[in-house]
């Protein structure tokens, strides 16, 4: 097995982009701390933003968001869910991670949130977050989440299910969605704390804060957060 014989990202997130929906409602804690600082007004560009729920974190204030994704489904998913809390401040478009359709220094804030590991090499994920370096403004923030790769729930991984994918890399695995009558497999990074690290300030970042979060596991930390900044 090759990794082009695994659907491509757009095709697995358009395929359960409902069952998502159903089962991810809420934005996490870590996105409504990132907004409840002084940030009350600006740009916010939302990367990977899924069915927009961590859009629900923001204040209602003087807000111009975009969010993108790859997924048409999840998009048109996202602009339900706004509309129903009627955040007419919001529009979307559908593009890829690593090539952003804006120009430099185009808005003040930004997330990327769990789509960062989605990205199948290294190369498209640190070119992702070059672009995102790029389309902030200078002084611009962001909130970057990935998947640590030291976590009990993927453990036996690496002895027991690595074989069927050799095309796999060094922290790669295959997760699979397996909800609402779903199994499909998803490409994920894992990330240990240092290589996030080098790859943000690789990308040009300013790292502000660091956490490591337990947001799934109740014995290991599996998230880790970064609030950066541009220079």
């Amino acid at each position: 097995m090759s990794s082009n014989q695994l659907p491509s990202n757009r095709e697995i997130w358009d395929h359960i982009a409902s069952s998502f929906d159903r089962s991810r409602r809420r934005p996490w804690p870590q996105i409504l701390d990132f907004f409840s600082s002084d940030r009350t007004n600006g740009s916010l560009i939302d990367i990977g933003c899924g069915n927009g729920r961590h859009l629900k974190g923001i204040p209602q204030k003087n807000w111009d968001i975009v969010g993108v994704d790859i997924s048409r489904n999840l998009l048109s998913i996202a602009k339900t869910n706004v509309n129903e809390n009627d955040m007419n401040h919001v529009s979307f478009i559908q593009a890829t991670a690593d090539r952003l359709p804006f120009k430099p220094d185009f808005f003040d804030n930004g997330l990327y949130i769990a789509t960062l590991h989605t990205l199948r090499t290294k190369q498209a994920r640190i070119k992702s977050l070059q672009e995102l370096h790029r389309v902030l403004k200078p002084e611009g923030n962001a909130l970057i989440s990935v998947w640590n790769k030291d976590q009990d729930r993927f453990k036996q991984f690496y002895n027991e299910i690595e074989k069927p994918y050799p095309f796999l890399s060094e922290g790669d695995i295959i997760v699979f969605w397996r909800q609402h009558h779903h199994t499909i497999p998803r490409f994920y990074h894992l990330y240990t704390k240092e290589e996030f690290v080098e790859e943000l300030i690789l990308s040009g970042f300013i790292i502000q804060r660091f956490e490591e979060v337990n947001l799934a596991s109740k014995d290991s930390i599996d998230n880790f957060f970064a609030t950066v900044k541009k220079p």
